[in-house]
């Protein structure tokens, strides 16, 4: 009897001791990519303030990069403030005997904190590369990026915190007894009748993700893109062909690289976004097969219709021949197919069981932003894939460049297979 025991023991020790040993070594590949691209970041943007100094521009771009950073700053801190003013937290500050201002004060505390992060990144790329392409006089433009947003926040603790304060406890007060209906699921369940009636693994986290990502504004916003590629591609694609570049490359490229973006800003882990919530699937009667299927087909399912719907609609506006546009819309579904695979198959290793998921927007942030070692990892391998996919459109003829993506979704999809079912596996070990 403890002899069985002692050999369980064992195993769970040397289980144990591989998957750190393999977390370490992703943490450590990950931090390499990231110290390289945020290498890369500080080494253009020094090559553009000499280019600017050069140009006798310099202050005007500077002060345009720092009403970017501004805007980006109150954007997330609205997002911040709102989740901060509306959440639990609130509803616990307001059974406390405090007055308007020290509420407010403790309300804008919390979203500057949440907001530190961002700033260290952009101090971290951008005054890296102002110290080192202005030297002392870069410390000066720091100083002026961090004055409108510490001015802010100084005026809100400080002189304007009662008055901020009595608005927020009557917004708050009119919030309590607002309940809007939830129009934007009612629009996504048009999509999802027809998926009701087919009891797959698929459909129903096909269903489940179209319901989730119907509830944030962000994903409804992220369809701007789409809008942006069917408007702008026909426009610049005069300019992509007086330099060289045919439709053949362009115009799957650009689909390519659109879906990419999405991937990376809004599905870097659809396996590892569950969190706690995986481990009701891991307990459903279905294969870490089955399951890696199912979630790929439901991540890939809008995606490629949305690319070969979005390379046939700008092919058509081009003007392309039904030749051009066959041979684009299967390229685009290939580069498509492959970083599908690579980032829903590839994320199963950034999946944590003791990982709960919250609301509002540290939960998007949970769930969608690439701010994991894994993450980071999959956006560099998909960063890779892409560039090898275009290179092959580039240089070779269109039967060679389509056989070509062909080998290499092969290859994707193979790997990011075995990743897959072990680290499943691992979850289950």
């Amino acid at each position: 009897m403890i002899r069985p025991l002692l050999a369980a023991e064992r195993r769970s020790f040397v289980n144990g001791l591989t998957r750190d040993s393999g977390r370490r070594g992703l943490v450590a590949v990950a931090a390499v990519v990231l110290l390289a691209m945020a290498s890369g970041t500080a080494w253009r943007l020094t090559g553009l303030l000499a280019a600017w100094q050069a140009a006798g521009v310099l202050a005007p771009r500077l002060w345009g990069v720092c009403l970017a950073a501004w805007t980006a700053a109150g954007a997330l801190g609205t997002l911040a403030l709102r989740e901060e003013a509306t959440g639990d937290r609130a509803r616990l500050l307001f059974t406390l005997p405090l007055s308007p201002g020290e509420r407010v004060r403790a309300l804008l505390v919390s979203a500057a904190v949440r907001l530190g992060n961002f700033w260290l990144l952009s101090l971290g790329g951008l005054g890296s590369a102002l110290i080192l392409g202005l030297g002392v006089r870069g410390l000066s433009w720091i100083a002026v990026l961090l004055l409108a947003p510490g001015l802010v926040l100084a005026l809100g603790l400080g002189p304007f915190a009662d008055r901020l304060g009595r608005f927020y406890e009557r917004a708050f007060q009119a919030s309590l007894g607002a309940s809007p209906g939830p129009r934007r699921r009612r629009f996504v369940r048009l999509f999802t009748r027809g998926l009701a009636r087919r009891r797959t693994p698929a459909a129903a986290l096909l269903t489940c993700e179209l319901l989730s990502r119907g509830r944030h504004w962000v994903d409804w916003a992220r369809l701007g893109l789409v809008a942006g590629l069917i408007a702008g591609f026909p426009r610049i694609r005069p300019a992509l062909l007086a330099h060289g570049l045919p439709d053949a490359l362009t115009l799957p490229g650009a689909v390519a690289l659109l879906v990419f973006l999405i991937l990376v800003d809004g599905s870097s882990s659809p396996i590892g976004a569950e969190g706690n919530r995986l481990a009701l699937l891991l307990t459903a009667p279905l294969s870490p097969g089955e399951l890696l299927r199912a979630k790929l087909a439901a991540l890939l399912a809008p995606i490629l219709l949305g690319a070969v719907a979005a390379t046939l609609l700008v092919g058509a506006l081009c003007g392309l021949e039904a030749r051009e546009l066959a041979a684009g819309t299967i390229a685009a579904a290939l580069l498509a197919t492959g970083l599908a695979a690579l980032f829903a198959w590839g994320s199963a290793w950034d999946a944590d069981l003791g990982l709960e998921i919250e609301t509002g927007l540290r939960g998007l942030l949970q769930e969608q932003s690439p701010l994991t070692p894994v993450r980071a990892l999959l956006v560099a391998l998909g960063g890779l894939f892409l560039a090898a996919g275009l290179a092959a459109l580039r240089s070779l003829p269109s039967a060679l460049a389509l056989a070509a993506l062909v080998g290499l979704d092969a290859l994707v999809l193979g790997i990011s297979w075995r990743a897959g079912v072990s680290g499943l596996r691992r979850l289950a070990s």
